[in-house]
């Protein structure tokens, strides 16, 4: 039973992974590459010095190190940038080529070695462990950039066959191809087991920034996304509001609590279906509530209100007649001064009447 229920788990983690939009596999992207960086960057100092290690080998096989010294120590030459590199890269994309190129760059030192090798058949069980190196850098890869990367080592293979002449290469590719795909396949369940972490973490991270009552965010959330009074991640034009229920100690007094907090319920629901994916809503306190609308010039912004302003106002189904009135600024990358500027110019619709949009006057 418990089986099924597994099977039936991962069907639905399949099915969620390849629904998702470009904007949130990116995002999961960057969480999985964040995630196993540190396993990574291990794997590749540890893999980096065992590879040179196999000098004793080399030893073995030819009784003496010269000429395969320099290619097994020039790995880490490659490793020392590597690591210097590394800890200035913030990209993920970048991040994840720079872990690859480090392993082929191991790769090549292992098979420019067995040119000077007396006996090459051993490149068979060296190839081999190689799949380790693959393997844990690609848990922080997509599955596709995991696959791009084993064509690439099989064609490197191929391509140093023509000089190195493996005297086994059926031994060597009937070695590494059934581990190829065997890793491959774990990757991928790997891929969605990470899923359900990550969605697990948002789970858990929007219950903290969210409000239990409207389902918008809460002043954590605000916290969040203004830092040194400015709003992160936001480049262009975005518009500042400050939105309040007319009336709201009447609701309470006529109907009761109860319904105030359906009210506030509708409304938190309302302002979700009536924003876009990049808008952000804010249950600032009580009745009161923000909407930042990334990308979105102020003109534009007011006209968007108004019409949402103007359509609750309409609606048959709220559960009991009432308005909002609403303030807008245009955000100037001084967050709290025009927060302030949206907070009066509500003020102004309250007393121009209710139900109405009033935007900020800078010149007051």
């Amino acid at each position: 039973m418990n089986n099924s229920i597994d099977v039936q788990y991962f069907k639905k983690l399949i099915n969620i992974y390849n629904n998702m939009d470009d904007d949130s596999i990116a995002k999961y992207a960057r969480y999985k590459s964040e995630y196993y960086r540190l396993f990574s960057y291990i794997a590749l100092i540890i893999g980096s010095v065992a590879d040179v290690g196999y000098l004793v080998s080399d030893y073995l096989i030819n009784g003496t190190l010269w000429p395969v010294i320099i290619p097994r120590v020039s790995v880490l030459f490659f490793l020392a940038i590597y690591l210097i590199l590394e800890s200035k890269v913030s990209n993920y994309k970048i991040k994840i080529m720079m872990n690859y190129t480090m392993v082929h760059i191991v790769l090549w030192s292992t098979m420019i070695t067995v040119y000077f090798l007396k006996d090459k058949t051993h490149f068979a069980e060296g190839s081999y462990t190689l799949n380790l190196f693959l393997f844990a850098i690609g848990l922080g890869a997509r599955p596709g950039i995991a696959l791009l990367n084993y064509l690439i080592f099989f064609g490197e293979i191929f391509l140093t066959d023509l000089f190195n002449h493996y005297p086994n290469l059926d031994i060597v590719m009937s070695l590494n191809i059934p581990v190829c795909i065997g890793i491959l396949v774990g990757l991928w369940a790997l891929n969605l087991t990470t899923l359900d972490h990550y969605l697990t973490e948002n789970m858990l991270n929007d219950a903290l920034v969210t409000d239990n009552l409207t389902k918008v965010g809460n002043r954590d959330k605000l916290d969040m996304i203004v830092k040194d009074n400015k709003l992160k991640g936001m480049t262009g034009p975005a518009t500042i509001s400050m939105i309040d229920v007319d009336l709201f100690k009447d609701i309470n007094d006529t109907y009761g609590h109860e319904m105030g907090d359906f009210v506030l319920s509708y409304l938190g629901n309302f302002m979700r279906e009536h924003t876009r994916v990049g808008d952000t809503i804010i249950r600032y306190g009580g009745e009161e509530f923000i909407i930042i609308m990334d990308k979105c010039p102020v003109d534009d912004g007011f006209e968007r209100l108004d019409r949402m302003r103007e359509e609750l106002s309409v609606r048959r189904d709220r559960p009991v007649d009432f308005t909002i009135s609403i303030g807008v600024s245009e955000y100037t990358e001084e967050f709290d001064q025009d927060l302030r500027e949206a907070d009066s110019a509500m003020y102004d619709a309250k007393r121009a009447g209710r139900n109405k949009v009033c935007r900020a006057d800078r010149n007051k």
